[in-house]
């Protein structure tokens, strides 16, 4: 019998493929609070072969997916309810997961998709996988693997303007620093979300830590 870690804060998707997971004969949830401490442990002991997360608003580096992969390299990751583009769908490839599937998917797909993980297939749309290997045979992964490659894209002065991120000012500081009206630090702001496929200005701040100019650069109080 199979084992599958259900990893969603949404109430309604876990009980409702705890449903139907339960119709399936050879598959058994595994009952692991998501929001608990010690999940990383917990995967390590209780070895589910499955994992089914879903999103969390505002996860843009998929951090439950790393820290599962990082837990238990062999757990197979079925990520659901996901967007339909090749950012995305690279950043869930990193974070470990081998299944992708878009949201509003039918819970019988979920549940197909599992099955296939268990017979050692990968599952996504076919437009993504080839996405993927088209990306693959030409080099790196559109968005890069790391964010060094994708700070190579930013001008001196969005190098300067992040080093002051980094700083922790705020945008009217970075204002007055580099002597630029509110709104032109608000455009060079969006322009970097844009270039380092940042969904938001804390998952840029992550990205352009990687910068040699902030590095050494500690928050101001």
């Amino acid at each position: 019998m199979q084992t599958v870690l259900i990893a969603s804060t949404n109430r309604f998707f876990y009980e409702s493929l705890h449903r139907l997971l339960r119709r399936e004969k050879t598959l058994r949830v595994l009952e692991i609070p998501v929001s608990s401490s010690s999940i990383a442990e917990d995967v390590c002991r209780l070895n589910p072969q499955i994992a089914v997360l879903t999103r969390e608003p505002g996860d843009a580096d998929l951090g439950m997916a790393q820290i599962l992969h990082a837990a238990a390299p062999n757990l197979k990751i079925l990520m659901v309810g996901m967007k339909d583009d090749l950012a995305t769908f690279f950043r869930a490839v990193r974070a470990g997961a081998v299944g992708y599937l878009l949201a509003e998917v039918p819970g019988q797909e979920i549940v197909k998709a599992i099955h296939q993980l268990n017979r050692g297939m990968v599952v996504c749309p076919p437009h993504l996988e080839w996405a993927l290997f088209q990306s693959l045979s030409a080099g790196p992964l559109p968005g890069s693997f790391g964010p060094e490659s994708r700070l190579s894209k930013l001008t001196n002065r969005e190098r300067e303007l992040a080093s002051l991120l980094c700083q922790g000012l705020t945008n009217k500081e970075i204002a007055a620093r580099l002597n630029v009206s509110l709104p032109t630090v608000k455009t060079h702001i969006h322009n970097l979300l844009q270039k380092t496929d940042s969904e938001s200005r804390t998952d840029l701040m992550r990205t352009i830590e990687f910068l040699p100019e902030t590095k050494s650069l500690q928050p101001t109080a």
